[in-house]
Order: structure tokens, then C-alpha cells, then sequence
């Protein structure tokens, strides 16, 4: 492609995502609405649970694709971890001993266990102790042993729901992390363009950081070592990330889940948004404009592809943990080499391999005033439904459920009725006729239908 197809091809990619539900707007909407659901199930389990919750990864941040996990962070509201602990009778005290762990993981002991009577989620492994004689604190959590499928560091949940909106969840336990050494060191790293802002750089630099169980997969003694992120920072610069950036970071997600993960599951959503945000902090603002999208992406797949040539692929808060590191097998990396120097090879004709986004693209081309209206439609019918989730939670008896479950009756239950009927109108405009004519079946039917219609990419 020459520059100006380049060009053109970008614009109708941006064009495309706005439409089918990611203008910055509507990213935004849904990052703050799901912050207000995971606020009011914080509320209900105030003094019922030892937990506190917010919704993170891609859905916390607003950029979730279609029916993608939603990713739940609990962490333990009584314990917190530091590399210099002071005593605090009220909480569980936590220490990190980084010897012999790799960059970005520590053994944690045991300081000061709470005088409260909240339950401690701790298990004590006596064959090995910190020099100070305190026992290890092994990353298996006995606490939930056996009640959910473990994924790395989460447990995929059965919750007794199933709605549109949520299709799985990963469930990620942890602690706070008190420690500032990191994140110092992020914030004053040698950096040659001007993202992020230093205004950001100074707010993530005091913010908290979380110890999650999982340890180095090389490591001997990985049972008891635990992994440090920074999953609330990672939020916020996803936040300040311009429109492009944003833009970059939801196309490389569906070149990596469509085309690169069938043949390496290395290449996940966290090691594509690391990448995003080694792109972003390299390149000056000018080429990161919606209109320099396909080249974004091309220097996207490079430094994947540099990165699994090297095997070392820097984690972005903490340079020194390798993503890569016990990931990748050999056939599985010359595989990806390849896919990837033939994606770059190919240009625009990326899209073609990544059927939804191409479908949408083709009818943005041959019916662009519909394709206006149905972006219209969606974002207002996305909004109402955020609000109408969050309505419905308010009401919910004080039980051990984070979203609400969605069916017509509980609409009517949980609604307002004038608010109901015109939420229902905007989603289906038949709703008189079908409710004179009894079809409640066939209505409720109708309704999920559209509202999944919401949600083609």
C-alpha cells in the first residue's frame, strides 16, 4: 500500500470501531459504569465479605471484545504486604524477601496476623523459613483449594448467572502491595517523548500495587513466591491513552485472539497491552493519530516479533520481569515468527483474516447511513443498559453476586415502569404490539437478540 492507502485504510478501520460501539465516548461511558458496578457490590459486601472488588482488565478499562472474560481483582481488605512493614494490630502484616526470585516476584512471611476475627486465607509452609525464622506464605491458596478452575493467577468462577453482558469470569485474589521502589523507578525512567504526561507519571508513582499467587514458571521454589503488579496503574494509562492508541490497542487484540493465540497462547491481552504501551511511549505524538493506524499496527507486530526473536519481552511497569519467560516452546515461537513476518507482508489485508472486523468494514462501505444509525442506536442502547445493570443492582437483596442477572421480569421487578418501557422501546420499538398480543416468550427472545446485536465486534 502506498501512504495514501495507508491513510484511507486506517480512517475506515477508526471509522469502523467507532461505529460498532469504541468511540473514545463510549470507552470512557463504559469504563466509569462498570467502576459504579463494582462500587455497589463493594457497598453490599461492605461487612459481609473480606474483599474489596473492582473490575479490571479490558472490561474495567472499557475496550472488551464481544463476549471476552470479565476479569475480577479481590483483594484482602485486612492484609497488606511492604518491603518495611510496621505493625499494625487491626491488619495482617505482610513482608516481602525478594532472595532468589526473579525481577517482578517475592516470597512473602507472615509478620502480624489481625486481632480481628475476619478469616485468614493463610497457609504455612514450616520446611522453609525467612531468615528472621517466619514461615513462607505459599501462592497456593488454601483458602479457595479446590472450588474453581486456576488459570495463572485466577480462578474462573461458576457463578449461578449468566447474562449478555458477562459471558465468563476470572476471578484474581490478592493483597496490597505497599511497595514504592518499582513503580520510583517507572516514574523516573529516561523516556524520549512525552507519554505519559508527567502529571500521570507523578499520580501512578504513589498508587498501589498488589501481590497476586503465581510464581516464576522457571523458578524451584515458584509454590512459594508470588507475583507484584500494578493493576490499578495499568488502568489509569490505558486511560490517558490518545484515541489512536486506543484504537491500536483493540485491533492488535483481535489480530492476537483471531490470528497469533490459535498457534501461541504466549501472545495474550496482557502481553498486548505491554506492547501498546512500549509503542506509545516511543513514538511521538504526530504518528500517533487515527490516521497512521496501519502503520501503528505494523510497528505493533515488529516488536512483538523482535521481542519473541529475543525471548525477552520487558513488562511495562517493571522492566526487569521478562513476559516471555517460560512461554513460549520453540515450534510454537518459529510459528509465530513467521505468521508475523507474513502479517506484515500483507497490510490492510490483515482485516480479512479477522472475519468480524471484516464483515463490519464491508458493511460500513455498502450501507454507511445505516451503519450511522446503528452506531447511534448502540451506543444509546449500551447506555441505557450500563445504567439500567447498575439500577437493578441497587435493589438486589445483600447476597454474594456481582451483576445482576438479566430477564424481562426482573426488569419490570427492578425498573421503574416509565423508565422500563422506554428502555424497551429503544430496544425493541415492537413492545406495544407484542405485549397486546401476549408474546412475552417471544419478546424477552427479541430483546437479548438486540442487545447482543450490540456487541458485533
Amino acid at each position: 500500500m502506498s501512504s495514501k492507502e495507508d491513510e484511507n485504510f486506517s480512517l475506515w478501520i477508526n471509522s469502523t470501531l467507532d461505529t460498532f460501539g469504541f468511540r473514545p465516548e463510549i470507552i470512557s461511558f463504559r469504563s466509569y459504569w462498570y467502576d459504579k458496578l463494582a462500587e455497589n457490590m463493594n457497598l453490599k459486601l461492605e461487612e459481609l465479605s473480606p474483599f474489596r472488588f473492582s473490575l479490571v482488565g479490558s472490561a474495567g478499562e472499557g475496550v472488551r471484545l464481544g463476549k471476552s472474560d470479565t476479569d475480577i481483582l479481590s483483594v484482602f481488605k485486612n492484609t497488606v504486604c511492604s518491603d518495611n512493614p510496621r505493625i499494625n494490630v487491626h491488619l495482617n502484616i505482610l513482608k516481602t524477601d525478594y532472595s532468589g526470585t526473579a525481577p517482578g516476584y517475592t516470597k512473602i512471611v507472615l509478620i502480624n496476623k489481625s486481632s480481628s476475627d475476619i478469616r485468614h486465607p493463610f497457609h504455612f509452609d514450616t520446611m522453609y523459613k525467612s531468615t528472621e525464622g517466619h514461615p513462607y506464605i505459599p501462592c497456593a491458596l488454601e483458602y479457595f483449594a479446590g472450588k474453581s478452575e486456576i488459570n495463572g493467577p485466577a480462578f474462573s468462577s461458576a457463578f449461578p448467572y449468566e447474562s449478555y453482558l458477562f459471558s465468563g469470569t476470572d476471578l484474581v485474589f490478592s493483597f496490597y502491595f505497599t511497595g514504592k521502589e518499582h513503580l520510583s523507578e517507572w516514574a523516573k525512567r529516561s523516556r524520549f517523548y512525552a507519554w505519559p504526561q508527567h502529571t500521570v507519571l507523578n499520580e501512578i508513582s504513589k498508587m498501589e500495587g498488589y501481590i497476586v499467587p503465581v510464581g516464576d514458571k522457571q523458578s524451584d521454589l515458584k509454590c512459594l513466591e508470588w507475583r507484584i503488579c500494578y493493576t490499578t496503574a495499568e488502568k489509569k494509562l490505558v486511560q490517558h491513552l490518545n484515541d489512536a492508541q486506543k484504537k491500536l490497542y483493540i485491533l492488535l487484540k483481535m489480530v492476537c485472539k483471531t490470528i497469533l493465540q490459535p498457534i501461541c497462547k504466549a501472545i495474550t491481552s496482557y502481553i498486548v497491552k505491554n506492547v501498546v504501551f512500549w509503542v506509545a511511549e516511543r513514538m511521538p505524538e504526530l504518528q500517533c493519530s487515527v490516521n497512521c493506524l496501519m502503520n501503528l499496527l505494523q510497528k505493533a507486530l515488529y516488536f512483538i516479533k523482535y521481542c519473541l526473536e529475543n525471548n525477552h519481552l520487558p513488562n511495562y511497569m517493571i522492566p526487569g520481569r521478562n513476559l516471555l519467560r517460560g512461554g513460549v516452546s520453540g515450534r510454537e515461537k518459529r510459528q509465530a515468527i513467521d505468521l508475523l513476518s507474513q502479517l506484515m507482508k500483507e497490510g490492510g489485508a490483515i482485516v480479512v483474516r479477522i472475519p468480524k472486523l471484516y464483515q463490519c468494514m464491508f458493511h460500513m462501505v455498502h450501507s454507511p447511513e445505516r451503519g450511522s444509525r446503528y452506531g447511534i442506536w448502540r451506543d444509546e442502547v449500551e447506555k441505557q443498559t450500563m445504567k439500567f445493570l447498575v439500577l437493578c443492582q441497587k435493589e438486589y437483596s445483600r447476597r454474594w453476586v456481582p451483576m445482576p442477572i438479566l430477564s424481562f421480569l426482573q426488569v419490570l421487578k427492578n425498573m421503574n415502569y416509565m423508565k422500563a418501557l422506554k428502555y424497551f422501546m429503544l430496544v425493541v420499538p415492537e413492545f406495544p404490539n407484542m405485549i397486546v398480543q401476549g408474546k412475552f416468550v417471544e419478546l424477552q427472545y427479541l430483546f437479548l437478540a438486540r442487545v447482543e446485536a450490540t456487541m458485533l465486534l
